[in-house]
């Protein structure tokens, strides 16, 4: 009777141990799971930041009637204010029958150097990228109230 309790015991031993190694054999294939999780969310993040770095080009539109005052002080470009983000372009396009121009700067203070688009006559279109973060007022020389801000993060 003592040799089958012992047996009993033991048999009932192995089944833990089996249940054991089967709880375990579970445990490492979760933990090969989580691995590949963390793996996927890893290159998913990497993707994101890289379609965050991709530089965008933002257009903004010179509308019709801008070369008569009363388009200021926020419609004479429109947007008149915009953000990005270093090394993104902005894409200027006169839809006006008049001639404009993207000047960097104010009426008041000019910086050609900065950029400057010449004269853009209608249905012109003119690019720049910008490449260090700041806020860079412009305005057309032709029309100087025509104002707008580009902020680069």
């Amino acid at each position: 009777a003592e040799t089958l309790a012992e047996a009993e015991a033991l048999a009932e031993t192995l089944a833990e141990a089996e249940a054991l190694a089967e709880t375990l054999a579970e445990a490492e294939a979760l933990a090969e799971t989580l691995a590949e999780a963390e793996a996927l969310a890893e290159t998913l993040a990497e993707a994101e930041a890289l379609a965050e770095a991709k530089p965008e080009t933002h257009n903004v539109e010179i509308p019709a009637g801008t070369s008569a005052p009363g388009c200021e002080p926020n419609s004479c470009y429109s947007p008149a204010k915009i953000t990005i983000n270093a090394g993104d372009t902005v894409h200027w396009m006169n839809v006006d029958s008049a001639a404009h121009t993207v000047t960097a700067g104010t009426s008041a203070d000019v910086k050609i150097e900065v950029f400057d688009s010449s004269l853009l006559m209608a249905d012109g279109t003119w690019s720049h990228e910008f490449n260090d973060a700041g806020i860079y007022d412009y305005f057309c020389m032709v029309h100087p109230w025509m104002i707008g801000t580009v902020t680069v993060n």
